[in-house]
């Protein structure tokens, strides 16, 4: 049986920034923004303690690039020289921006993630 996931479950409720990028904490879960190339944002979200130890095969490498954050009222924006990200601190609703500031593509007003866990099967040889 299919679920509609909760509305607005993603309330920002701390924050930590490093050299790699940020780390946002939440009612549902915690997401990371690391910036890997000035226009590239690689992003992570999990509803566990902590991320996975494994190595991603998306990710060739674990480039940096630099970036700079603000926060306004209502966003954290985390900017690299040709992308911005702003994260709607209420629902984590992503917002990306050229570095002209022109919109590229944003989430759903709820936010839009919803993340439902799943059995992964191997096989044995």
């Amino acid at each position: 049986m299919l679920q509609t996931p909760p509305r607005n479950m993603c309330n920002i409720t701390d924050i930590k920034k490093d050299e790699n990028g940020v780390t946002f904490f939440t009612g549902n879960g915690t997401v990371a923004v690391l910036a890997v190339a000035e226009n590239i944002l690689r992003l992570r979200y999990t509803k566990q303690n902590a991320f996975s130890k494994q190595p991603s095969y998306a990710v060739v490498s674990n480039q940096k690039a630099a970036f700079d954050t603000e926060e306004t009222e209502t966003e954290y924006v985390i900017k690299t020289a040709e992308v911005t990200l702003a994260v709607n601190k209420q629902t984590c609703r992503f917002s990306y921006y050229d570095k002209n500031g022109s919109m590229l593509v944003c989430e759903p007003e709820d936010g839009g993630k919803h993340l439902m866990p799943f059995d992964v099967y191997m096989p044995v040889m």
